[in-house]
C-alpha cells in the first residue's frame, strides 16, 4: 500500500514538473509511430486494393493515443504557468 503512494506521488512530481519530458515526447514518439503505421497500411492498400481494418485501427488507436499525450502535456503547461502567475 504504501509502495503504490510513494509512486502516485513520484509521478504526480515527475507530470506536473516536466509535463513536456514525461507526457510530451512520449506523445510524439506515438504519433510518429501511428502515422508511420498508415503510411504503411496505405503504400499496402494502393498495391494490393486490400484495406487491413484491424491495422488500421490499432493504427488510429495510438495515433490518438499520442495526440491525447500531446494535448495534456500543453494543458498541463498552462495550468502551471496560471498557478505560477497568480502566485
Amino acid at each position: 500500500m504504501h509502495f503504490s503512494d510513494v509512486f502516485s506521488a513520484l509521478v504526480k512530481t515527475v507530470v506536473l514538473k516536466r509535463p513536456l519530458r514525461s507526457l510530451g515526447i512520449p506523445g510524439a514518439a506515438l504519433v510518429l509511430v501511428g502515422l508511420y503505421w498508415w503510411v504503411q497500411i496505405l503504400d499496402t492498400y494502393n498495391a494490393t486494393r486490400q484495406f487491413a481494418i484491424g491495422n488500421a485501427l490499432v493504427a488510429s488507436v495510438i495515433l490518438l493515443a499520442g495526440f491525447f499525450l500531446g494535448i495534456s502535456a500543453l494543458l498541463l503547461i498552462a495550468i502551471v504557468l496560471a498557478v505560477q502567475e497568480h502566485r
